[in-house]
């Protein structure tokens, strides 16, 4: 009975989409002309008020009209915002400055699709694709070929082909401080540029500076004002990747709990922090690492730091409270947004091992519900996993929650409809579907750029 209750009243209190929110434009103080929910420094005011993406109004021209952060562009317009928010670089340190060229920098396989798109597209210039070339450097082994490839189509001149290798190039070698790491690190890549330098030109300066690097495994002088290592002091209090997950969640049950138990229109409503936690939702992978297998941690590993803390330890242990898990859970709801494999695969991960920390009395009812239905009132309120629900990994999940004797029936019900497909309405997947959509092209700005002359 208690679950049934429970699951009615979770049900019932999930508002649809912001567009039916009772809450007036006027009390928001928030209006689509000026590009959206974003003139305040809170990502929980911003979803609890967003008004989705169908009202969506593209913005134009940046730099002339400037453009709030939590505004949708594509990915040119981030490159441009990144472009007007620096300025002309002398040194790649400076784009650290950006809180945009510092998202996709820490993200970058989010921005793959797009930003190979742009590479390719003749309308933008070589200092353009130059910024976005550094921003997808952090992680750019699996790339140096296919720059070669597109330069084979003739889809990137030679230019541009050298310039992208040697940025990522010598960035992958950030952390070979000494000869002997490096020439390791040399040899281990070593096929990969022997086969690109087998297919440019051997009069060019590129053929030169990858035959020096394999012959004397060293990186070319000329090559090292493309290297990019963030000691800290340029991009401190900005987002790095020294921010601790479990920081950016405490702040973010802070936020959602001053965002829904006060008036939007108040005039003292503002809470001037940068939207860390929408920036987790929006990447969620890289915070809630379930391709690896679980391992046991030590009492001691569990109770000494949350330095490290991911979203699955804080779902996995006790000494997290019901507020941070519930967050953690509505931050993977974006999982698959951008990917179906993300969703069929790290969710069913999640909902495979609920189970097991549910039991050892880690997670609630209300968080095994949650998995299912966003604890957050936004413009969404189910995961994105439920579009993949088809898929294997995801139907294998379901059943084995459902098969388990110790979970509700309620909850166990909810699961059923998302196995069948059915929890969702049709108009509600077709909106979710089209927002999934949406995003391949479309990327949240994170720093509010003023006009310029």
């Amino acid at each position: 009975m208690y679950s049934k209750i429970v699951l009615t009243m979770a049900l019932t209190s999930i508002p649809c989409y912001a567009s039916e929110s009772k809450v007036s434009a006027k009390q928001n103080s928030h209006y689509h002309d000026y590009h959206g929910y974003v003139d305040c420094h809170s990502w929980a005011a911003y979803l609890h008020h967003h008004p989705g993406y169908k009202p969506y109004h593209p913005v134009t021209d940046i730099k002339k009209h400037g453009c709030n952060w939590g505004t949708w562009v594509t990915f040119p317009q981030k490159i441009e915002a990144i472009q007007v928010r620096v300025g002309h670089i002398s040194t790649p340190l400076e784009l650290l400055r950006s809180k945009d060229f510092l998202v996709i920098y820490k993200h970058p396989h989010y921005y793959e699709e797009a930003f190979f798109n742009y590479i390719v597209d003749k309308r933008y210039t070589l200092e353009q694709k130059k910024i976005a070339a550094y921003a997808m450097s952090r992680h750019s082994y699996p790339y140096w070929e296919k720059f070669c490839e597109l330069y084979k189509k003739k889809e990137i001149e030679l230019p541009l082909l050298e310039l992208m290798l040697a940025i990522h190039i010598t960035n992958s070698f950030n952390d070979c401080y000494c000869k002997i790491t490096l020439t390791k690190e040399i040899k281990r890549v070593s096929p990969t540029l022997e086969r690109i330098q087998n297919n440019i030109p051997k009069d060019s300066s590129l053929h030169h500076h990858l035959k020096s690097i394999l012959v004397d495994s060293q990186l070319p002088k000329s090559w090292h004002k493309y290297r990019i290592h963030d000691s800290g002091d340029i991009s401190r209090g900005y987002y790095t990747a020294d921010l601790p997950f479990y920081d950016i969640l405490t702040d973010a049950v802070r936020e959602a709990d001053y965002v829904i138990n006060c008036n939007p229109g108040d005039s003292e409503f503002r809470l001037d922090n940068y939207p860390y936690f929408l920036m987790v939702m929006e990447h969620p992978v890289d915070y809630y690492p379930a391709h690896f297998e679980l391992g046991p941690k030590s009492k001691k590993e569990q109770d000494t730091s949350r330095e490290h803390t991911s979203g699955i330890d804080v779902l996995r242990y006790k000494g997290y409270t019901d507020e941070e898990k519930s967050m953690t859970i509505f931050g993977m709801s974006q999982l698959g947004v951008t990917n179906s494999l993300e969703s069929s695969g790290y969710y069913a991960f999640m909902i495979d091992h609920a189970i097991e920390w549910y039991k050892l009395g880690n997670l609630s009812v209300h968080h095994l519900l949650e998995l299912f239905i966003c604890n957050f009132p936004t413009f969404y309120k189910y995961p994105f996993f439920i579009l993949d629900y088809k898929e294997e990994a995801i139907q294998k999940a379901l059943n084995k929650f459902i098969a388990e004797p110790t979970i509700p029936e309620g909850i166990k019900e909810v699961a059923r409809k998302v196995k069948d497909g059915t929890l969702a309405t049709k108009e509600e997947m077709n909106y979710m579907q089209g927002y999934r959509t949406f995003r391949k092209t479309h990327f949240t700005l994170y720093e509010t750029i003023v006009p310029r002359d």
